[in-house]
């Protein structure tokens, strides 16, 4: 089998595009995770920082929020993937995403 003299570069191309997208992908789930610690005898962890960014309310299927022992008020959404992220409660992509998801179990 005979690859013409533009074929490969243009495979490789496109090889190296879907490469770099999904290590872009990676590197997103892995900044919005959540940063916890527990909380002695407390039900639930402790946020010690917000993600950095917002999160789409499409990829969110759930959210709590966090014992009221914590020093930093936050609400974890659960992702689809059951990622666990630390947002801040005032922020008005959170306050939306809320709306829109089933309230907490209590």
């Amino acid at each position: 089998m005979k690859i013409s003299g533009t074929a490969l570069p243009l495979f490789l191309l496109l090889l190296l595009l879907v490469a770099s997208f999904t290590l872009i992908s990676n590197a997103a789930d892995e900044d919005t995770k959540v940063q916890a610690e527990a909380v002695p005898g407390g039900r639930e962890k402790c946020c010690l920082s917000y993600t950095s960014k917002p999160v789409p309310c499409h990829r969110l299927k759930s959210y709590f929020y966090v014992d009221g022992r914590c020093s930093l008020s936050a609400i974890i959404f659960v992702t689809r993937k059951d990622i666990k992220i630390c947002t801040n409660p005032w922020e008005p992509w959170v306050q939306e995403c809320q709306r829109k998801l089933p309230p907490p179990d209590s």
